[in-house]
């Protein structure tokens, strides 16, 4: 019985007859390949946009990396963290380098920081006219003698 089945849903030509699956689309070869072209493209464009978020990350993973390393080399060097933006360089050595000489600019740890008037570890205080005017009377009093010795070597300015 079951080879008479076969037989009926076959064509005089051979070919099975498309009965029972007449609501099946049927697809060509150039079908089939515009349709795996285009999921191929979308897939591409995935890949693309995937690529350009991982080269984001990257990027800011090592300009994070680059910040800590400023961060290390100028505490390492003395520097206040006020300073790390100051600090150039593109390798650990460029970069190491610029701290030490910044370091030796301002002369942290040696002497004061700040303009030549500031009193430095070892000597006197030098003052200049505006801080003089400033002063009260008793202040002017209390620091005479270091005004006229400024004033006699003309290093009041």
């Amino acid at each position: 019985m079951s080879d008479n089945k076969n037989t009926e849903d076959e064509s005089e030509d051979g070919s099975q007859d498309n009965q029972s699956g007449k609501d099946e689309k049927l697809f060509t070869q150039a079908d089939l390949d515009s349709k795996i072209q285009a999921r191929l493209e979308r897939e591409k464009l995935k890949i693309i946009d995937l690529q350009k978020k991982y080269d984001e990350v990257q990027d800011k993973i090592k300009v994070d990396e680059f910040e800590a390393l400023k961060k290390k080399i100028a505490s390492d060097a003395g520097l206040p963290e006020t300073l790390i933006a100051r600090l150039t360089g593109n390798t650990e050595d460029e970069i190491t380098k610029d701290a030490n000489e910044l370091f030796k600019t301002i002369s942290i740890g040696n002497k004061t920081i700040g303009r030549e008037t500031n009193p430095s570890a070892d000597g006197p205080v030098l003052f200049t006219v505006a801080e003089v005017k400033a002063m009260s009377s008793e202040q002017r009093i209390a620091n005479m003698p270091q005004i006229e010795k400024q004033l006699k070597d003309g290093t009041l300015k």
